[in-house]
């Protein structure tokens, strides 16, 4: 079976994009959207795409337009973040960033206050529910 680019793409910038704001997991991608773990590996690995109501929510929850995650135009995405993304979509290489970067380019003000903050790793390595 042969992948459409453009899904295969969009997982690309999803799996970019999520990694850089600290949301490393389908699973923490999948909390973000309201979908199921097994539907957002789908997505990450190009084989479909997302409701249009799970894509709202992503761009909601990480501080990034439709124009960046459904066609990759980075004209909104903050400097910082655009040079670290741009740089994992030409080679492919591991996560952009670090949680701390990726603290230190998200936005300020009202539209930062929306944002969930990443998952707490408890001191013996398990995430806090």
């Amino acid at each position: 079976m042969i992948k459409d680019p453009f899904k295969v793409q969009f997982g690309r910038r999803l799996r970019a994009t999520a990694a850089e704001f600290g949301y490393g997991t389908a699973q923490s991608i999948a909390d973000l959207c309201g979908a199921e773990r097994a539907a957002v590996d789908t997505w990450l690995n190009g084989r479909a795409m997302p409701k249009w109501h799970q894509v709202a929510r992503l761009c909601e929850a990480l501080p990034v337009t439709l124009d960046w995650l459904i066609l990759g135009k980075p004209d909104t995405l903050q400097h910082g973040v655009y040079v670290r993304l741009a740089a994992f979509m030409a080679d492919g290489a591991a996560a952009p960033s670090s949680p701390e970067v990726a603290r230190a380019a998200a936005p300020t003000g009202p539209a930062a206050a929306k944002a969930p903050e990443s998952p707490k790793v408890a001191a013996k390595g398990r995430r806090q529910r």
